[in-house]
């Protein structure tokens, strides 16, 4: 059995040399590193994610040791192998949390998961999970030149989610669960208040009250529309004329 094992490990290394696109046999560490950076440089990321990965790997009590996971991560992020770039600095994050790249290797965590995520009708894990990322990154980092990116990408983001959100809504409806929809709908609006197409949110719980015949409410939601200029504007302001009656 450890012959067997000793057999399959000599062919995966046998494998992973006969794959790899560049010789690092004989290499000292400043050697690597100029290799590596110059893959870089020149956007051959996937050999310059496994030159920086070598540095890693075989260097390891180097003062290249975190720069080295740093760039492996910035090398699989360029080359939109986002998966492999979460790993990456996830682990930068667990073992470098005092390091001077650590700001960085938040940020492109978080930038990461936003461009592994799925579109809005799919499963928004990653998504969200990059929310969480970006909104850390802000409140420990509040300096840093990625700061008003990151911010920006919080508004998106949630945008996105509530527009899943909103989708979940239209399905019940098409369903005829008019309840379930305003429910998942009143949920968008609590979390997040903030995102673009909130007003849409707001139009349609609108909607869904006066089906259910809740005209206060829908009132209310149809006024808050009008508080300011936006796409649902004038059309909150026709089904306000549509109400039968007054409300106090």
């Amino acid at each position: 059995m450890r012959k067997l094992i000793i057999i399959i490990f000599i062919l995966s290394l046998t494998i992973s040399c006969s794959t790899r696109r560049y010789n690092f046999q004989g290499l000292n560490e400043t050697e690597a590193l100029k290799l590596a950076e110059d893959l870089f440089a020149q956007e051959k990321y996937r050999d310059a994610a496994e030159t920086f990965t070598f540095i890693f790997i075989n260097f390891p009590y180097s003062y290249l040791k975190s720069y080295s996971l740093y760039m492996s991560g910035r090398s699989y992020f360029e080359d939109g192998r986002y998966d492999d770039a979460i790993s990456t600095f996830i682990s930068f994050k667990n073992r470098f949390s005092n390091d001077s790249l650590i700001q960085d290797a938040k940020y492109y965590l978080a930038l990461s998961f936003e461009k592994a995520a799925l579109s809005y009708e799919k499963d928004q894990t990653k998504r969200k999970a990059a929310l969480v990322e970006y909104m850390s990154f802000i409140a420990q980092y509040p300096n840093n030149i990625y700061t008003e990116q990151a911010a920006i990408s919080i508004l998106e983001i949630e945008n996105i989610l509530l527009n899943k959100i909103i989708y979940e809504a239209e399905v019940y409806k098409r369903m005829h669960k008019d309840e379930a929809a305003l429910t998942v709908l009143k949920t968008g609006e609590t979390l997040y208040p903030k995102a673009y197409d909130i007003n849409k949110v707001y139009f349609y719980i609108a909607e869904l009250y006066l089906k259910l015949e809740n005209i206060e409410k829908a009132y209310e939601y149809l006024i808050k529309i009008t508080e300011t200029e936006n796409e649902f504007t004038e059309r909150a302001r026709d089904k306000l004329l549509e109400i039968p009656i007054n409300i106090d």
